[in-house]
């Protein structure tokens, strides 16, 4: 079952990321990406003007708000999975200070989270978004994306999904060196 295969490599992709095996955590998480039929172009000048497009999308339109009609059972569970090993593929980017793919993983799961509504998976992508309009000095779409994510956040009761979001702001700030903190 795809579904299953796509859990597992999530899974495995957190274990290589805390074990350091930063290239092999990203490349498990484009496996499961393409058990979703998600796959990423393995060549880089594709993966580029993949990820620059879904860039300038975004920098036009900004950060859609979550659907009023989210997606539900399979279809649900398939677009939180592609958002989380994004997320998980990120994180990975991140420490091994690959910034394209960085910046790669947060975009391009937009439209996906965008489908699963107001969910915990939607503001972990927000977070990630504003993280990357942090780190190219857009102060004020940083501040609107964070300001979403904390109040869907709070209508979902979710202490860890807030927390996650703190964390993530502060980042975005250091990122684009906005080091007030305020």
């Amino acid at each position: 079952d795809p579904l299953r295969r796509a859990a597992l490599r999530l899974q495995l992709t957190h274990v290589l990321r805390t074990s350091w095996e930063l290239k092999a955590s990203i490349e498990c998480a484009r496996l499961g990406l393409a058990e979703l039929d998600r796959a990423l172009p393995d060549n880089p000048v594709l993966f580029g003007l993949a990820t620059a497009g879904a860039t300038i999308r975004w920098l036009i339109r900004g950060s859609r708000p979550p659907s009023s009609r989210p997606a539900e059972g399979e279809e649900a569970e398939r677009l939180r999975l592609v958002v989380l090993l994004c997320r998980a593929a990120s994180a990975a980017a991140a420490i091994n200070l690959q910034h394209g793919q960085l910046v790669a993983f947060n975009v391009l799961p937009s439209r996906d989270a965008h489908r699963l509504g107001p969910t915990v998976a939607y503001t972990e992508n927000l977070a990630g978004v504003g993280s990357v309009a942090g780190s190219m000095g857009l102060r004020r779409r940083r501040d609107r994306i964070f300001q979403q994510a904390y109040r869907i956040a709070e209508d979902l009761g979710d202490p860890k999904a807030y927390a996650n979001i703190v964390w993530f702001e502060a980042f975005a700030k250091v990122m684009g060196k906005d080091l007030s903190m305020a």
